[in-house]
């Protein structure tokens, strides 16, 4: 009685091989895949450019506000620690820095409970202004060609360099006055507390 012959032992060698991919496919799929996922407008949540509707600033999400001055040791400073304890994200740069803040700004904001000692005096990166809602200008301090497609406020704010103290709470009253009202065009409410950092 002949046996039926047995079907050949598959080998190692006769399995289906696993497709390989290009170097190119590869290297585009590195660049690919990010700028889909940057793109995709079914992600509510997601950080990118949304095709429909608006994106969701999941790491910021509060107005931010940049004060740019001079010599950024004074009023803009005031500006910024006002502005976040009204409820801003808010920072504050020179074009041409001091070297330390002025002591009667220190002195007036202590007044109202706002310690601004740890401030320092800090250049202005121009590659930054995009990133705010609103730029903030003192002065002639930022040169027009920088603000072009820049949401930017010119406040006619007295530089309180050289006045005497009361001339330093004068600014400061009238810092107050116009950040109040940039809140409440805003809708920005204060924070239960605030943590003033430089």
């Amino acid at each position: 009685m002949s046996e039926s012959p047995s079907a050949p032992a598959s080998s190692p060698s006769a399995s289906t091989p696993t497709p390989r991919r290009s170097f190119w496919q590869g290297t585009y799929d590195s660049i690919a895949e990010p700028m889909r996922r940057w793109f995709r407008s079914d992600d509510e949540g997601q950080q990118g450019f949304r095709l429909k509707g608006n994106t969701r600033r999941e790491k910021y999400t509060q107005m931010r506000l940049l004060f740019v001055d001079v010599g950024n040791a004074s009023r803009s400073q005031m500006a910024q620690a006002l502005a976040l304890v009204a409820g801003f994200h808010a920072e504050s740069a020179g074009t041409f820095p001091s070297m330390k803040l002025t002591p009667e700004a220190v002195q007036v904001m202590q007044e109202e409970g706002m310690d601004i000692s740890e401030f320092r005096p800090k250049p202005l990166n121009t590659n930054r202004l995009g990133a705010f809602d609103r730029v903030i200008v003192f002065g002639d301090a930022l040169p027009k060609h920088l603000t072009s497609g820049i949401p930017v406020d010119h406040w006619n704010v007295d530089d309180p360099q050289g006045y005497p103290v009361d001339g330093f709470r004068q600014v400061r009253r009238d810092l107050a006055r116009r950040i109040k009202v940039m809140a409440k065009e805003n809708g920005v409410k204060a924070p239960e507390t605030v943590l003033l950092t430089a």
